[in-house]
């Protein structure tokens, strides 16, 4: 086998086990219409040189090695992030990991570096320079990053691959073009993700992957470079198919997880089987977070040292406790090593008022008041049904008041119509947006504005939610220096005047609390952020910041850099710490130990489905597998816990049927996130095989099982039908439900009332 440009020739034999697996390898290579005689003379005669022609043909990264560049400063690496056409100057955090990851500096072996900073203080930069000094150095070939939802996989690829200003940091990563994936469920319908048939058309830059990688997820991960979710690595902690073919992928390869925080118990327990596997193969692993308790990290850094067999350090791992913030930490043969970073002075040290709001009166005051005064606003509120509520109501005030329209945005749009509201969102708020277009502007928001989306608002307004989650709201408000008028500022000071953060919230009074106390002003959240007790600290805690150093500071005020780090402790404590308990309204306990119990069911879960790495690989795939509970399936276990919903919207129109959006592939297109489980209507059965009777065989395949809501236009652009809607234990009641989808405001669906 010739190996391409840049690549190393590996040992042929190594494909048998991985590349059969895949369709192409096995219907197009590894015939099985032919009898071959005895299995010697199939393995030396057919089965290797095969093998060889699937990896000369597809390069995986697993058997070949491209020529990486050499150390490159931040200055060099992130040139394109210079002001005004100057150089690139590091936030602390970049300028730590500048220092500590040279090449004189660091340790030989492997490495598990942590980066604890705030929301926009560069963390993305900081990780994706440790990875181009591991690769420059030789301690690794590849690169994947794995983030919490498709939604900021994408824009993570958009930033990374695509490029600012041209630039790409996948090609600063090698001498020559990589293989880049987008490596998720939905990546064909990213528009910058494009996909090639042959080498030739690869080199010429008319793609960035070849199609074999990109035909199944499964394979994703074996092209050299890679951004998507999170579960695509965590496949292979579990007990699943071609769980070995997503280790394969990550050979050799610094894996970089974001928003460590954000997993639930579960897929911590695969997240710390995962870094146990790294840390056994000897592979580097960067992990970030803004909020991240040392009752996660602590486990994590033991699974990763223990995998490595440093188990001094795996045991020093419970021995760290709290430590300062922002905080980098590397993990090593030589040992834990703290450093303390300075906060960025823009935004960790700025101290802000967080003020209580009891009443959607009070919060809508407010908002209006700061629209009167041409400020930007974001409302952050906890689920869809609240965020169009608010957006209906401030549509009408906006009519009165000669204010702009205010934006909506949410997980529940179909493709193309979340993509324009993106849009819209960076128009107003981005980091380039022009006070023309910032002036009176409001958008309502859910948690899908929390993470990876580069925001900047005037003013914020968030309902009451887990410390972490308001925190990382925190970090769409004054994300970038502006002035006065909201026009970037070049100095790098922002000049905008001072004002409070709202934080809509149930009354805080401990006498008065009742078992309803979170429910009764949000009863649509309540089915989401079921702890009352660590809700009740966080708004406690956020509100009255004092209580959280022990004493006051002259300006008072929340100030990121210094009490994120007491916030988290307080607020996700040890359930048995007496000192919880007695911080909380005795009433709010009772959710407090079903929401742990929960906790505790998730842990057990995950320890069920996925792999140890002690016992030896096949032993352990081998073993029994059992599932002690309905939500889990031994034979084809999920990373996530629970179901996303989602459904195939139509329209039907003079009796003819056809897919709300036929842009593409209209199975893509027209898919869109749902709050139940659907079943469209059996007097529409016959719509729905006219629909689909013309559609290609391999569409036709992937509609079995799969419901399409059929629906009929409105004059106003939207469209609405009736579906079976299932209830919250997902059994369906033989009642309807209004579904209705519009391009503004989404998709809803209305349950039906016993």
């Amino acid at each position: 086998m010739k190996a391409r440009s840049g690549a190393s020739k590996q040992a042929v034999p190594y494909a048998i086990p991985y590349i059969p697996a895949t369709r192409r390898g096995s219907s197009d290579f590894f015939r099985t219409d032919k009898d071959f005689g005895d299995p010697d003379t199939y393995w030396t005669k057919f089965a290797i040189p095969k093998a060889g022609e699937v990896i000369g043909e597809f390069q995986p990264a697993l058997f070949r090695r491209l020529s990486a560049q050499q150390p490159a400063s931040f200055g060099d690496l992130f040139a394109h992030l210079g002001r005004g056409g100057g150089p690139a100057r590091p936030a602390p955090l970049q300028a730590a990991v500048d220092r500590l990851f040279s090449p004189e500096r660091l340790p030989p072996g492997p490495v598990l570096a942590i980066i604890e900073d705030l929301p926009g203080s560069g963390k993305t930069e900081a990780g994706d320079l440790i990875a181009q000094r591991l690769i420059a150095m030789g301690r690794a070939d590849g690169y994947y990053s794995g983030l919490p939802t498709m939604a900021t996989a994408d824009s993570a690829f958009d930033r990374k691959v695509a490029g600012a200003r041209g630039s790409s940091f996948a090609d600063a990563l090698f001498t020559v073009s990589p293989q880049v994936v987008l490596a998720h469920s939905k990546r064909h319908r990213h528009a910058g993700f494009r996909v090639v048939p042959t080498w030739a058309a690869l080199e010429t830059g008319d793609g960035s992957a070849l199609d074999w990688f990109a035909r199944s997820s499964r394979r994703a991960l074996l092209a050299d470079f890679g951004v998507g979710t999170v579960d695509q690595a965590l496949v292979g902690a579990l007990r699943a198919r071609y769980a070995t073919l997503r280790l394969a992928g990550l050979w050799r390869k610094v894996l970089i997880i974001d928003e460590v925080h954000a997993y639930d118990d579960y897929m911590q327990v695969l997240l710390g089987s995962l870094l146990r596997y790294q840390g056994i193969m000897g592979h580097s692993v960067v992990l970030m977070s803004a909020t991240l308790p040392s009752r996660l990290k602590a486990p994590l850094i033991r699974a990763y040292a223990s995998g490595a067999g440093w188990n001094s350090i795996a045991d020093a791992a419970e021995t760290l406790g709290a430590r300062p913030y922002p905080l980098l930490t590397k993990v090593h043969a030589d040992g834990i090593g703290l450093h303390p970073v300075p906060p960025s002075p823009s935004t960790g040290l700025r101290s802000v008022h967080i003020a209580p709001a009891h009443d959607e009166g009070t919060v809508i005051a407010r908002i209006a008041g700061w629209l009167d005064g041409g400020r930007s606003v974001i409302w952050f509120r906890n689920t869809v049904d609240d965020a169009v509520e608010a957006w209906e109501r401030f549509r009408a005030l906006s009519r009165e008041s000669g204010w702009p329209e205010p934006v909506l945005y949410h997980a529940r749009f179909l493709p193309a119509d979340r993509a324009a509201a993106e849009r819209r969102l960076h128009r107003i708020a981005g980091k380039h947006a022009v006070p023309a277009d910032r002036r009176s502007r409001l958008v309502i928001a859910t948690q899908a504005a929390e993470q990876s989306l580069d925001l900047d608002f005037d003013e914020l307004v968030t309902d009451l939610a887990p410390a972490d989650a308001v925190c990382q709201r925190l970090g769409r408000r004054r994300r970038h220096a502006r002035a006065s008028d909201g026009s970037p500022a070049i100095d790098g000071i922002d000049r905008r005047p001072d004002s409070s953060i709202l934080l809509f919230t149930p009354k805080l009074d401990a006498r008065s609390a009742s078992r309803d106390w979170y429910r009764r002003t949000f009863p649509h959240a309540a089915n989401i952020y079921t702890n009352d007790a660590q809700l009740w600290l966080s708004a406690c805690l956020l509100t009255e910041p004092e209580s959280l150093r022990g004493k006051s500071r002259p300006e008072g005020g929340f100030v990121m850099a210094e009490d994120i780090r007491p916030l988290m402790e307080r607020v996700y404590a040890d359930p048995a710490d007496p000192a919880f308990r007695q911080a909380v309204p005795a009433v709010l306990l009772g959710r407090h130990y079903a929401a742990v119990e929960d906790d505790l069911s998730k842990h057990s879960k995950g320890r069920q489905v996925a792999l140890a790495f002690k016992g030896g690989l096949v032993v352990e795939w081998n073993a029994e597998r059992r599932a002690d509970d309905a939500d889990l399936d031994p034979e084809d276990p999920k990373t996530r816990l629970g179901e996303n919903f989602n459904v195939l919207l139509a329209m039907v129109e003079g009796g003819i049927p056809r897919f709300l959006d036929e842009d593409g592939d209209p199975l893509e297109a027209s898919e869109c996130r749902c709050p139940a489980r659907l079943r469209n209507l059996p007097e529409q059965e016959s719509l729905k095989s006219l629909l689909t009777k013309h559609l290609p065989e391999p569409q036709r395949k992937r509609l079995r099982d799969r419901d399409i809501i059929l629906l009929t236009p409105t004059d106003g652009g939207s469209w609405y039908g009736e579906a079976d809607v299932s209830d919250r234990e997902g059994r369906f009641p033989r009642q309807r439900g209004r579904v209705t989808y519009s391009p503004i405001t989404g998709l809803r669906v209305a349950r039906p009332t016993r």
